[in-house]
């Protein structure tokens, strides 16, 4: 009996053991066939999401924006070159075709006809003229909404904006200020003792010492017209300290105004008297005239920016020493009165395939790294305010640096007709071929002008 009693127990507890491993064999496989849905199923998400993401990259077609600018003769290709390279890195499929044109008279022609083809560059270099011209015309992208919406970075100096706001419309791009002053060899200074002029009787008499040695006083090229309209500004900006030049642009009083006149003839009295070298407008300003001051056949330059110290530090190679001064006013004690604007002025074609591609590169120049790349390598003013403190500043550096935060006249004249008559008829006070009344007259015609 007792041996029946022990056979039976083990028949219960062997079919205990049986249905134990039975069941905990039933929940193993359970959990491993729900274990390979979830990873077959994160396999297959993931594979998704690869597969979306290399469709995202295959769908990123190759992109080529064009760029366009005539300031070869500066350090302002090196800053390009490394902006366009971070940018190219950032953006694989975006290729950044630049293209120098070494003449500025040149370039005006090169644009003029390819934005009148319509096969202007997507992203274009412009003059004061051409920003007018083109914004009216709508040949420039419109970008008020993109700086109104943060596109660009917000501590950009408004001045920069304000410059190129036309008929409410914002459609350049600032990259870096300019300011325009004069530059002087130092070393010649010494040599003939003189100082900075406080006057224009001083500069007047710089010059009268000078030509003594067959020095030229200030070399100035207006071959290409910009130099001249920069003279004739800063004369304004004595003779006329309401500026009421705002009043004239919009027909609220006449161009023909006693400043306006005093301005030009100011400069026709300097040209008699010798501050400017003669042949000004056979010289243009970025090679004959900056030529003739490194070449110390002239002691002075202008006009002068930040935007020229790279190459003028290349030209010099350290044989003289040169700094910079504002242009004196007409009586000792007066305030001196500095004319400035944006250096780099760039705008968007409206015909541009891929526009905010190209604003997203000009962006790059506004970013911090750009900032400091125009300061480091283009040794030009930035347009937002970067730290300082550990940089290395030139004597040429600072003076363009307490010009800039000096400066409060724009040297923008906004009725396209009559900054465009400018051009011209500056030329004709640097030839002596147009009195100062006859300039004021040009101007009022021009105004009137449909």
């Amino acid at each position: 009996m007792k041996k029946s009693l022990l056979w039976i127990l083990i028949l219960l507890v062997s079919i205990f053991m049986i249905s134990t491993f039975s069941l905990a064999g039933c929940k193993t496989t359970t959990t491993t066939e729900t274990t390979a849905a979830e990873t077959t199923a994160t396999a297959t998400a993931a594979a998704e999401t690869t597969v979306a993401e290399t469709s995202a990259t295959e769908a990123a077609e190759p992109i080529t924006i064009t760029y366009w600018s005539w300031m070869l003769e500066s350090k302002w290709p090196d800053v390009v070159d490394a902006i366009k390279k971070k940018f190219e890195a950032d953006h694989p499929n975006v290729t950044v075709k630049v293209e120098f044109v070494s003449s500025y008279a040149d370039y005006k022609t090169k644009l003029t006809t390819a934005v009148a083809g319509g096969e202007a560059p997507d992203i274009m270099q412009l003059w004061m003229g051409g920003i007018i011209e083109y914004t009216k015309s709508g040949a420039l992208l419109d970008i008020t909404k993109y700086v109104n919406e943060g596109f660009f970075p917000k501590d950009i100096y408004q001045s920069a904006w304000d410059a190129h706001t036309v008929e409410g419309k914002i459609a350049i791009v600032p990259t870096d200020m300019e300011n325009e002053i004069v530059a002087y060899n130092v070393d010649m200074f010494k040599k003939y003792g003189l100082s900075i002029p406080k006057t224009n009787a001083d500069l007047v008499n710089i010059a009268k010492v000078l030509k003594k040695d067959g020095i030229f006083g200030i070399s100035l090229g207006n071959k290409d017209q910009w130099g001249g309209v920069d003279a004739y500004m800063t004369e304004l900006a004595y003779a006329d300290p309401e500026y009421k030049v705002r009043k004239a642009e919009t027909g609220e009083i006449s161009w023909v105004q006693p400043e306006f006149i005093k301005a030009a003839q100011n400069i026709i009295d300097k040209i008699d008297e010798g501050v400017y070298a003669p042949g000004a407008n056979s010289m243009e300003h970025l090679t004959d005239a900056l030529a003739l001051f490194t070449q110390q056949k002239a002691a002075m330059l202008f006009p002068f920016g930040a935007y020229l110290i790279g190459g003028l530090d290349e030209a010099t190679t350290g044989s003289f020493q040169y700094s910079a001064f504002p242009f004196p006013p007409y009586n000792e004690g007066d305030a001196t009165l500095n004319i400035g604007t944006t250096a780099g002025r760039w705008g968007v074609s409206s015909n541009s395939k891929n526009p905010e591609v190209a604003l997203e590169f000009l962006n790059y120049f506004l970013s911090d790294y750009g900032q400091n790349i125009i300061f480091d390598v283009g040794q030009s003013i930035p347009c937002r305010p970067i730290d300082l403190t550990s940089k290395t500043l030139s004597p040429a550096m600072e003076a363009c640096l307490q010009a800039a935060s000096d400066c409060k006249n724009q040297r923008m004249i906004f009725n396209s007709n009559v900054y465009n008559e400018l051009y011209n008829i500056a030329q004709g006070l640097f030839g002596k071929e147009i009195t100062a009344e006859k300039f004021a007259e040009d101007l009022q015609a021009a105004y009137e002008k449909k």
